[in-house]
């Protein structure tokens, strides 16, 4: 997890341990800019996995990103569609996000 990366990179700063070499494979909560400086700031670099059950190895962190949580969808494994719906009868609307498996070995859906 990302947080935990972070305590990572603190308690190597505060030992005086340089990280350089370090690869922190983080996921399961939001990668954000200041988290990762933490990681990178003891010289350790993350790479970010987003998953779910349904949905293992989403997405990996990209090589040269433009922000903390830069990543790619695997479009190889999955099929993702964007559209706008509401949260509730009447209540605002979100772009939804609809996934689904490629893989011919998956589960059926129930």
């Amino acid at each position: 997890m990302p947080s935990a990366g972070v305590r990572i990179g603190i308690a190597a700063s505060e030992a005086g341990r340089d990280l350089r070499g370090v690869t922190l494979f983080v996921g399961g909560e939001a990668m954000t800019d200041t988290r990762r400086q933490q990681m990178e700031a003891a010289g350790a670099q993350a790479i970010v996995r987003y998953s779910s059950t349904e949905l293992p190895a989403l997405s990996y962190s990209c090589a040269t990103p433009t922000g903390a949580d830069d990543v790619h969808v695997m479009l190889s494994q999955y099929a993702m569609v964007q559209r706008t719906r509401a949260v509730s009868s009447g209540g605002p609307a979100v772009d939804a996000l609809l996934m689904t498996s490629l893989s011919p070995v998956s589960p059926p859906s129930r």
